[in-house]
């Protein structure tokens, strides 16, 4: 029976030098042409290999002859790889434009739709009209879609939405909840969206520009031998095979979580540009004119839908929930092309043109064939659920789930951490990492939460289905746009110097934001009572008295403290109305504290459930102390100095214990804890008014602090003062363990049925809930390749037999 939980450090090891991991952003170029999609193209710029891609495409579709296609496919990606490789070390020559995607099948019904509709309607008109036919693509105009990021208005997170002032501060002062959220939860119950990023690896048009831009990339720069080899042909073929994952996916989430817990599926696709017939453009030029009618033809893209969907039932952003709506589609299902998600930012403040500077931009970049580019700008997505569940097409759900092994509006997004492996920061300018694996990127955004929060070392990201906190991916893009505008200006992997790992940093921002909010609340909303920005002496005297500082000693051990957090989680999340997780164990929450105290110590694994985050209660009897807090390395001597009367500024203090010396914040916040008792951050805040005004029975407005900065030393706190206990329960979340397996497939046979027989056997109640199947046959050989399609079909067919809603029938 495989583990319940993969190893990342096998993972790693066996994707080391794979180009891209994730399975399917890249996968563009497919080994076996597809019987339902375009055959692989050649290089655009050797008219002879066009040629004989089109005599190719002829023989294609000759019935029974799949055992002679499979060799012809083998032999025509043996010629592609050879003539890559001596292209790649031959002179440059021109460059060309990118190919455009031509469907004449389309032309006559897009005609018409030109003549009727605008920019913002195409798309979902074509969904809509009685003649459309799924040849994989759907039409729509990039012009309907701004490319100039604007930052999003600050919204509530899950755990903050819907709070009263006066319960919000109940709940984070005590841990109890007051009677207005009693039975709030169970209905209508907590939703979430969630997330694919595909794209069609037989698409010859998508093919065709992959290996046009990749030419033109190759012409600007020289390229690395790891990075020439990948591009060449020499190690794509298992990332850009297609064993109809995608569609099996979705049908995994749609059996494994309720209907009343989902609200809109999002698929993010390529796109290219569209090559109409002249009779097409013709039409068009007769159209009415109006504002947009100008470059309408010109604005026309493609973008990529799977075979497999029924047109009628899919929406392309911006959605026309209407017609979804009376066809009782829920959850809705949404398409939303590269060219609808990237966005740049201005270029400066002054610029007269972002909007056309921002387009250049963006054609430039789109479509993508880097996941990490792709993941960048996720944020952009029209979510319609705070909390979001971002999977690759090769992640599937396994068992039945609650929306609480995701999400809880109490406790947070649930976040899978593996603390055994750990990511430094490596800045810039150190990085020796290959540009094409994951770890360049890790040590990258590693880096950027070391400048922004302090440095320390975090853990690495399980490699199956992770969970997003919407509202809080927002804030971090606000934070980090110019990081991640150069992470979407890299098409390839590899074409920057600096590339983000979009997911790593959004699950460890919310972490450290909730440090920051702890620590904030203490020495800012409590210990600066005036809110002056200096401590007076009187104000200094108290902080470090709230601290059981004496001026006889230099430091102090943090004893273990009983807290019963993790106990009551299951009553509080009851009374909400909250179900329990189906097969999560909650091992850490926010609610007690900081996650990474003490990470580099080996991990506690006294209790038989095996969390090995901090253990802070002295249920095992534990007698060591949690952190030795040393007051004069953590505080300046005239801080200490009971003599000095001078004022001294709050914001260097706070710079100092939270970020330049991080072990500082961290012992702090395990000493406040216990003194807040069995739950809550009582310690932590400032005193509540004696009677309740007016104003705290009413919804606070959502709140956040640090947003002006990507450094710590420049940071800089600008009021309206943040309300503590909203702050501190904005950036809740969870660490959880669910049992999760990540196997790569090396081969077939009946190894490969076995192995995936177990993963769903009914008999094993430690079956896992999370799976990641990657595909690592190392072979050509069509018999080998057609044996793994088949067994993998078969599993997939047995496993989740009920068509989604979105399925053509």
């Amino acid at each position: 029976m495989p583990s319940n939980s993969h190893s990342p450090k096998e993972s790693l090891e066996i994707r080391a030098n794979d180009g891209e991991l994730d399975g399917g952003q890249e996968a563009l170029i497919p080994l076996l042409a597809r019987t339902n999609g375009a055959d692989p193209a050649n290089d655009d710029d050797d008219d002879d290999n066009n040629n004989e891609a089109a005599s190719y495409q002829q023989q294609k579709g000759r019935p029974n002859r799949q055992v002679r296609l499979y060799a012809v496919a083998g032999l025509t990606l043996m010629v592609f790889m050879a003539y890559a490789i001596v292209r790649s070390v031959s002179p440059a020559r021109p460059s060309y434009a990118s190919a455009k995607t031509s469907v004449p099948a389309l032309d006559h019904l897009l005609g018409m739709l030109l003549h009727t509709t605008t920019p913002a309607t195409l798309a979902n008109d074509f969904l809509q009209h009685s003649d459309s036919v799924n040849f994989g693509v759907v039409p729509f105009s990039d012009r309907a879609f701004s490319p100039v990021y604007t930052p999003a208005p600050l919204e509530h997170a899950l755990t903050t939405e819907g709070w009263s002032a006066s319960c919000l501060e109940t709940f984070v002062a005590t841990g109890d909840l007051c009677a207005e959220l009693h039975g709030k939860h169970q209905d209508p119950q907590v939703k979430m969206d969630v997330v694919w990023t595909w794209v069609n690896g037989s698409s010859s048009e998508i093919l065709s520009d992959w290996m046009a831009r990749a030419s033109q990339g190759r012409r600007k720069r020289s390229l690395s031998p790891s990075v020439r080899h990948r591009r060449a042909g020499a190690s794509v073929h298992r990332h850009f095979r297609d064993h109809d994952e995608l569609r099996f996916s979705i049908r995994s989430v749609l059996a494994s979580v309720s209907d009343k817990n989902l609200s809109t599926l999002h698929l993010v696709v390529g796109d290219t540009p569209a090559s109409l017939g002249e009779d097409t453009l013709a039409q068009n030029e007769s159209r009415p004119l109006g504002n947009d009618s100008s470059d309408y033809a010109a604005s026309l893209h493609y973008a990529q839908v799977p075979h497999w969907t029924e047109l009628a039932s899919l929406q392309l952003a911006p959605p026309n929930t209407t017609s979804a709506a009376e066809r009782g589609a829920a959850p809705f299902f949404r398409i939303h092309p590269h060219s609808t998600l990237f966005r740049a930012p201005p270029t400066s403040p002054e610029s007269e043109a972002p909007e056309i500077d921002a387009a250049e931009w963006r054609s430039s970049v789109v479509p993508s064939f880097n996941s990490l580019a792709i993941e960048s700008q996720l944020a952009n997505l029209d979510f319609t659920a705070k909390t979001a569940l971002y999977l690759n097409d090769d992640f599937f759900l396994t068992r039945e789930l609650a929306i609480t092994d995701f999400a809880s509006p109490l406790y947070g997004p649930v976040f899978r951490l593996q603390r055994d492996l750990l990511v430094t920061g490596v800045s810039p300018e150190n990085t020796h990492d290959s540009a094409d694996g994951e770890w360049k990127g890790l040590g990258y955004s590693a880096w950027l939460l070391d400048e922004r929060f302090g440095a320390r070392a975090r853990p690495y990201l399980l490699h199956i289905a992770k969970v997003i906190s919407v509202p809080l991916l927002k804030e971090m893009q606000q934070v980090f746009i110019s990081e991640l505008t150069t992470t979407a200006s890299s098409r390839f992997r590899g074409d920057q110097l600096t590339e983000v790992q979009t997911l790593f940093l959004a699950t460890h921002y919310v972490v450290e934001k909730h440090r920051e909010a702890l620590l904030w609340s203490f020495f800012f909303a409590r210990a600066d009572i005036d809110g002056s920005g200096v401590y007076s002496a009187s104000e200094r005297r108290d902080l470090l008295a709230a601290l059981d500082y004496t001026p006889d000693q230099s430091s102090l051990d943090v004893a273990p403290h009983k807290r019963t957090t993790h106990v009551d989680m299951g009553s509080r999340s009851a009374e909400a109305g909250l179900p329990a997780p189906s097969h999560t164990f909650y091992q850490f929450s926010s609610a007690d504290g900081f996650a990474y105290t003490n990470i580099h110590s080996p991990p506690d694994r006294s209790r038989s459930s095996g969390p090995i985050w901090p253990m802070l209660a002295n249920e095992a009897g534990r007698n060591e102390p949690i952190c030795t807090l040393h007051f004069d390395q953590c505080f300046e001597p005239e801080f200490l100095s009971a003599a000095n009367e001078t004022d001294m500024s709050v914001l260097e203090t706070f710079r100092r214990i939270a970020f330049a010396k991080p072990e500082c914040g961290d012992c702090i916040i395990a000493l406040l804890v216990g003194k807040s008792g069995p739950r809550g951050f009582e310690a932590f805040l400032p005193s509540s008014p004696e009677s309740p005004g007016p104003d705290n029975a009413q919804a606070i407005p959502p709140t956040a602090i640090g947003l002006g900065s990507t450094t710590w030393r420049e940071l800089i706190y600008e009021p309206p003062v943040a309300d503590a206990a909203a702050l501190i329960q904005r950036y809740a979340y969870t660490l959880g363990d669910t049992p999760s397996f990540f196997y790569p497939i090396r081969g077939g046979g009946e190894s490969l049925t076995h192995r995936l027989e177990e993963i769903t056997n009914l008999d094993d109640e430690g079956r896992p809930a999370l799976i990641a199947l990657n595909d690592d046959v190392n072979s050509a050989r069509p018999a080998i390749l057609t044996d793994v399609n088949s067994r993998l079909e078969r599993w997939f067919q047995e496993t989740w037999p009920v068509p989604s809603p979105w399925e053509a029938s």
